[in-house]
């Protein structure tokens, strides 16, 4: 991994930060709550080591964030706020949709994006180094102009390589030249940027350096430490990145050791074998998928334990005694007790499954969610998955039904686990931080 050091800019941090003991890290995320979670675990991982940490990410977030102890710095709000909105419910139904969706979403999101901006620059100015996701690529510039170091991190495999298309694209081997083309695609977002970048100098009187068309994916890789949070267990360096780059594993979210699952749940898995079944923040195709799911579970018979989250799947107007609904639950504690695992494909709920050894199927929507589901598929850790939009009844309850059966599901999974509990997850992210900028000054 390459030195970064810590440059000397005409805009140096303010006193406050440079008076401090600890050095002080700001961390950019911006999406769902599995956005989210990595980076308040990292978070509280580096506050251990000894650093003072910011993570900035939108207001709804607060209670979640300072859960982990850590201070939230608003930024990008509104922006969150598009996750309802229809145009962003185009780009989640994919096809077509996808790309004629974008001027309008463009729309819509201009309204708070110098905002979001120039809350991430105020935000910079007071750190001594700069966590990002790809969806906050240009926080990279905003640290060079700041004259701090600057780390990315990827929670998905979306850097370039000959050997696959991109992970947002599920990852198929489409030929050498059309797999590294794929990882061109992110760059038609850029222009969601033209007028904020206009706005940002109007507001901080400084010019963001993007380009014409920046990649996301890729922007500035070569001046930033790169981490990609996922295991090599499911996705292995493939050997040819345009620049270094360290997978450290996931980074987990343990629940302390005086939470417990609740009674009622207890109760339920104390009646007999239960797979899982939750669908996070993402939204239903139609009501026809939901209705999919409880006729599945009907036809093939077993007992489930469903989560209802942002996704809207919700009880049936008689609960039948094989299903139990509940709120949120603590996947670290729930995933050890249940035979499978079934969800949308999220990079965090599939990595914690599979670190518990536990079968897996998934209903993938979009994006990279094909992606882990082609890999489990695969690496013999689940069934063929089963797209979201096109969900039956009788076809699930066969990927049900197998999923439980099925001997080489359980041990695919188990030699998945194996290797996780080898990565450094967390740790390892921390460590190569260190490199970057050591805790103590």
């Amino acid at each position: 991994m390459p030195t970064h050091a810590i440059a000397v800019s005409d805009h140096a941090p303010s006193d406050v930060c440079c008076n401090k003991l600890s050095p002080h890290i700001s961390i950019f995320t911006l999406g769902s709550r599995g956005d989210t979670q990595p980076f308040c675990v990292l978070g509280g991982a580096l506050q251990n080591a000894g650093y003072d940490v910011t993570l900035c990410a939108p207001e709804p977030y607060r209670p979640f964030v300072e859960s982990f102890g850590l201070k939230l710095r608003p930024v990008g709000t509104h922006l969150a706020g598009l996750k309802d909105s229809e145009a962003m419910n185009a780009l989640v139904r994919g096809g077509i949709n996808r790309f004629l969706g974008l001027p309008a979403f463009f729309r819509e999101a201009q309204a708070g994006l110098v905002d979001f901006l120039t809350e991430c620059w105020d935000a910079v100015e007071e750190s001594d180094l700069a966590v990002f996701i790809p969806t906050t690529f240009f926080v990279a510039d905003l640290a060079r102009m700041r004259g701090i170091p600057s780390v990315r991190v990827a929670l998905q495999p979306v850097f370039p390589t000959a050997k696959q298309a991109t992970a947002l694209f599920g990852s198929t081997d489409r030929g050498a030249l059309a797999n590294k083309l794929s990882y061109e695609i992110p760059r038609i977002a850029a222009p969601i940027l033209w007028t904020g970048s206009h706005g940002f100098k109007a507001a901080t009187g400084r010019k963001l350096h993007l380009g014409a068309l920046p990649n996301p994916m890729t922007f500035r890789a070569s001046d930033s430490l790169n981490l990609m949070a996922y295991s090599s267990a499911l996705s292995p360096d493939p050997g040819d990145w345009p620049f270094e780059a360290k997978i450290t594993g996931a980074w987990f979210y343990d629940a302390e050791p005086h939470l417990a699952l609740a009674a009622d749940i207890e109760d339920f898995l104390a009646k007999g074998p239960a797979i899982y079944i939750g669908f996070g923040s993402m939204k239903w195709h139609s009501e026809q998928s939901a209705n999919a799911v409880f006729d599945a579970i009907a036809e093939w018979g077993g007992r489930a334990l469903i989560t209802s989250g942002w996704g809207g799947l919700m009880p049936p107007q008689n609960v039948p005694a094989n299903i139990m609904f509940t709120g949120p639950v603590h996947h670290s504690l729930l995933f050890p007790r249940v035979s499978a695992v079934v969800h949308h494909g999220g990079a965090g709920t599939t990595a914690e499954g599979l670190r518990h050894g536990r079968p897996t199927l998934i209903l993938p929507q979009f994006m990279d969610q094909y992606d882990w589901a082609r890999r489990i598929e695969e690496l013999g850790a689940g069934p063929p998955f089963l797209p979201m939009k096109k969900v039956t009844a009788v076809e699930l309850a066969e990927r049900l039904n197998a999923l439980v059966e099925t001997e080489r599901y359980r041990v695919g999974a188990a030699a998945i686990a194996g290797k996780i509990a080898h990565e450094p997850g967390v740790a390892g992210a921390v460590a190569e931080i260190e490199k970057v900028l050591p805790p103590q000054r």
